[in-house]
């Protein structure tokens, strides 16, 4: 078979990279790791020199997906906690690949857990791309699942450069992870998307169980199918889906994965895409890998949120309602049933709480309003420190809100308290 070097160059060359010479990457022992490594990243320099392209995806729909893929928490067989949205509305996904565009990215991808999308879906989807070409400027995928013939040609009409749909693992092995639809609908897919015009993403994911036979099966179907972009995952176990318990993959396993597929698609993209912050780190640019993919979402490891993200919106709007709905209730009691509670316990309370504001026992509608703005800022600050904390357990995050709330209000009123 000859040094790895010289499979390198044979592939640059123009030659056939084999079967057998894909499974020997696999099976290669790990003092040799280096010199396959070597090999593939002279494919990769022939190719796509040194430069690496950042793509940021958007998880514009979350949690409502009807398929029961075993590796994803967001199929509806995953019992595991997991933030569920419907489709964010134009407007977001505008803003969000104004944020991308910001950070340097290359490529805004629109991603939404979903079998496929429904046509009002696709609309609002398309409303975006369209936006976001004329206003942005920034290079757009979408992954949206099962696609039919008019829908891939009304997203390439929206402008849509790119459209992903992982293959996810051999045809053999398809079934073990996915029952609800069939590997067919993944590879016709792929090609209307070709068809309409649009650059195809389709890659898969490792550590599923696969055999190295798989392995080989899914780098060489996606030669076949000529695909333009090749995101290899890394299974991040997820708790709550069926493999949930599956091992970690070795890293040298995964480096030598990716240096087989760069042998088998040696001129496309390989992108080391998820999984990689946990097995891979800065070893990824050295290899076949071109372009690492940043990432909102839920199958792979958990990122921060923006605060454009609708999810912070609505855990801010929680805190808002609380914190200056009891101030506004507070104006309204003093206005309207102050004559009622005369100079009662509970009227003493509400004036020296006025006076922490600095304002005299007078001022009743000026210190309700600064009291407004204290809440407003105490439930702004609330929001920032929980939003993590949401997104991993909304009863968790709003028993918090309660219990600071309360604090705080406590507080204030012994601070009133003791100044009577």
């Amino acid at each position: 078979m000859g040094s790895w070097s010289d499979i390198a160059d044979r592939v640059l060359a123009g030659k056939e990279f084999t079967r057998e010479e894909a499974l020997s990457v696999l099976t290669s022992p790990d003092v040799e790791l280096l010199d396959v490594l070597g090999a593939a990243y002279k494919v990769r320099h022939h190719y796509h020199g040194n430069k690496v392209k950042i793509h940021v995806l958007e998880n514009a729909m979350s949690g409502m997906c009807p398929e029961d893929c075993k590796f994803c928490s967001q199929s509806n067989i995953s019992t595991g906690e997991v933030e569920r949205y419907r489709l964010e509305s134009k407007d977001d996904m505008v803003a969000a690949a104004k944020k991308a565009k910001a950070a340097g990215a290359y490529k805004y991808c629109i991603v939404t857990s979903t079998r496929g999308p429904s046509d009002p879906q696709l609309s609002t989807i398309c409303a975006a791309v369209k936006e976001i070409k004329e206003t942005v400027g920034i290079r757009v995928c979408t992954s949206l699942g099962i696609l039919e013939r008019h829908q891939a040609h009304q997203l390439k009409a929206a402008g849509v450069d790119r459209f992903n749909h992982n293959l996810e693992s051999s045809e053999r092995h398809f079934p073990e992870i996915c029952s609800t639809h069939a590997y067919e609908d993944r590879v016709r897919t792929i090609g209307y998307v070709q068809e309409a015009g649009m650059e195809s993403c389709c890659g898969g994911i490792v550590g599923m169980g696969e055999k190295d036979e798989d392995l080989v099966d899914l780098a060489f179907e996606l030669r076949r199918l000529g695909v333009t972009s090749i995101p290899i995952n890394f299974l991040n176990p997820r708790p709550g889906t069926p493999l949930g318990d599956q091992p970690l993959t070795d890293p040298k396993r995964c480096l030598k994965v990716l240096c087989m597929v760069r042998f088998a698609n040696p001129s496309r993209d390989v992108r080391c895409a998820g999984g990689r912050e946990r097995d891979l780190h800065g070893v990824i640019v050295k290899l076949g890998a071109r372009a690492p993919a940043f990432h909102l979402c839920a199958m792979s490891s958990p990122t921060v949120i923006p605060r454009s993200d609708p999810r912070a919106r609505h855990l801010l709007g929680v805190c808002l309602t609380l914190c200056c709905g009891f101030s506004i209730a507070e104006m309204v009691v003093f206005l309207v049933f102050g004559e009622m509670l005369g100079d009662g316990a509970l009227h003493q309370i509400l004036t020296q709480r006025h006076a922490l504001y600095g304002l005299g026992k007078g001022s009743v509608p000026l210190a309700a309003a600064v009291g407004l703005l204290l809440h407003a800022g105490m439930a702004a600050l609330m929001a920032a420190a929980l939003q993590r904390m949401w997104l991993r357990n909304r009863k968790l995050a709003l028993s918090m809100v309660l219990l600071i709330f309360v604090a705080f209000q406590g507080a204030l009123v012994g601070l009133a308290i003791g100044k009577l």
